[in-house]
C-alpha cells in the first residue's frame, strides 16, 4: 500500500519506519528541508531503540523515502497520516496554526 506520513518527528518517523517495515511503500514528508536532508543521509533527529537500523534498511530496500513536497507525497498515496506537532498556550489550549497548513496543503493537491 502507498502511504504518506506528514511530519517526521517522534510520531511520524516511527510510524513511517514501522509501516515500511511491514512492507508498505512509505514516503515521509516534512517542510523542514534540513531535517529531510539529514533523514535521506540516515541521520535521525530522534532516538528510539532499533529505529535507526529500521530506517536504513527500509531506505535501502526502497520502501521508505523522504521529501519536502507534501503535496506530491499525499497525491501518490492511498493513505495519509498527519503527524505534526501542536503547540499549546499557557492555559494548555491547543494552537492549531502549526498543524492546520498540513491538511490545507494536502487538500490542494
Amino acid at each position: 500500500m502507498k502511504v504518506a506520513v506528514v511530519g517526521t518527528g517522534y510520531v511520524g518517523l516511527v510510524v513511517g519506519a514501522c509501516l515500511a517495515e511491514t512492507g508498505n511503500d512509505v514516503v515521509c514528508a516534512d517542510v523542514d528541508a534540513p531535517k529531510i536532508a539529514n533523514l535521506k543521509a540516515s541521520k535521525l533527529p530522534i532516538y528510539e531503540p532499533g529505529l535507526e537500523p529500521m530506517v536504513v534498511r527500509n531506505q535501502r530496500q526502497g520502501r521508505l523515502t523522504f521529501t519536502t513536497d507534501v503535496g506530491a507525497a499525499v497525491e501518490r498515496s492511498e493513505v495519509v497520516f498527519i503527524a505534526v506537532g501542536r503547540r499549546r498556550t499557557k492555559t494548555d489550549q491547543p494552537i492549531c496554526s502549526t498543524c492546520s497548513p498540513s491538511p490545507r496543503r494536502s487538500a490542494s493537491t
